[in-house]
């Protein structure tokens, strides 16, 4: 559905102090919008804290940082932290977020049991919650770091009140699909059988189930018409886990014309067997039919161009509901 017009694309009724120099665009989920602050000339990742913020109905809230820094001397990397946004539309009042600590080798910083925080509207306060999630570090630590990495960038879905996103394990070699309650707590996991020579690339959902979608690396060559090979594109894996077991019911296997590490997958329609990607040669947003019986070239629609130096693709649908977690600038300044 298009964006209504009185929607402020801009975000300019967000009130940022001077001293902010930047802000990144995270994640959504459920018609808000999470974004990162970090202060002017400031290499400390998010060193501001947060924004969360409903563009439909121009309502936001700021969120203090956890006190989470990249240390002195390291780079700044957005794969040191990952920080999903957690809302709930039948439970307006409150909004989470859960970030993620990582260390230098991308795994997740379980060390001293500071790796997890999640941050609660009701109390506006960070809690930490790391103690919970060295369950995943099964098998012991990893040298003197529990090997488990979580990275938001794959994406993140909610479904039935629980926000899903992807936990890969090191030391076990796999990867589980965990699913969070609106307490922040860990209530489900799902093994995610990956195909050989593949790895996760995107999970979200579709017409109520959640689809996960896998890359194989593995590329097969083919003999064209000149006598001469050729690598084919790679595999794309997208697999509709279940509700009650741990096991996909199907999996559909699409071989998109891009060759691996030229694509990224950005989003699921919600209603359709639709999946959207971005062609990183030339930064096309391109739709692809996955239900469609046309010849695979009638299956690709190319909607727009975002250019080359779009920074993020993030799937947005609105929310016209007010939310008490939030507040409009009049009921901030008491205009």
């Amino acid at each position: 559905m298009p964006v209504p017009e009185d929607t402020d694309t801009e975000f300019s009724f967000i009130e940022l102090p001077d001293h902010v120099g930047t802000i990144d665009l995270l994640s959504s989920c459920n018609g808000l919008l999470l974004f990162g602050c970090t202060e002017e000339g400031s290499e400390s990742y998010h060193s501001l804290g947060y924004v969360v913020c409903n563009p439909a109905t121009k309502q936001w809230a700021a969120v203090p940082s956890s006190g989470w820094v990249v240390k002195q001397g390291e780079e700044r990397e957005e794969e040191f932290e990952s920080t999903f946004l957690f809302f709930d539309p039948s439970v307006p009042s409150r909004f989470l977020l859960i970030q993620f600590w990582h260390d230098e080798d991308a795994a997740l910083d379980l060390v001293g049991d500071k790796g997890v925080h999640v941050y609660s509207s009701e109390t506006g306060e960070w809690s930490n919650r790391s103690s919970e999630w060295k369950q995943f570090a099964r098998g012991g630590e990893w040298g003197d770091r529990y090997g488990v990495m979580i990275t938001s960038w794959l994406g993140s879905s909610f479904l039935n009140g629980m926000l899903h996103f992807f936990v890969q394990r090191m030391c076990e070699g796999d990867v589980l699909v965990v699913a969070i309650d609106g307490e922040g707590s860990v209530r489900r996991t799902i093994r995610w059988p990956l195909h050989m020579f593949s790895q996760p690339v995107f999970i979200g959902q579709s017409q109520g189930r959640l689809r996960c979608v896998s890359e194989r690396r593995g590329l097969r060559r083919r003999q064209d018409e000149a006598q001469s090979y050729r690598v084919t594109p790679s595999y794309i894996d997208i697999d509709v886990l279940p509700e009650d077991h741990d096991e996909p019911e199907e999996s559909q296997i699409t071989m998109f014309a891009i060759s691996a590490g030229d694509y990224e997958v950005v989003a699921f329609h919600p209603h359709g067997d639709l999946v959207y990607f971005v062609d990183r040669r030339n930064g096309d947003l391109i739709q692809y039919d996955m239900g469609s019986s046309y010849p695979e070239d009638e299956q690709v629609l190319r909607l727009c161009n975002l250019g080359h130096n779009f920074r993020a693709v993030i799937p947005y649908v609105p929310c016209f509901s007010m939310s008490s977690a939030l507040h409009t600038n009049e009921e901030l300044f008491d205009v």
